[in-house]
């Protein structure tokens, strides 16, 4: 299992390789491992995309808490 920081880690790295693209550099990259079926890749990827989108939003969620 990954750890949420470790998530947020390759979340980040994603952001500063890919910039805009980041977040289709992660959903290919868990296509593959789905079709692989690495299930358990797939989802830390799912994971990383979701960090991506909260790294690159431009306003808080509703609720969301800002640090």
């Amino acid at each position: 299992m990954t750890s949420e920081r470790e998530i947020w880690s390759e979340a980040l790295l994603m952001v500063r390789c890919y910039d805009g693209d980041a977040i289709l550099e992660a959903v290919e990259r868990g296509r593959q491992d789905l079709e692989r079926g690495n299930l358990e890749s797939a989802f830390r990827w799912h994971c990383i995309i979701r960090a991506i989108d909260q790294l690159q939003a431009r306003a808080p969620a509703k609720g969301q808490a800002v640090h």
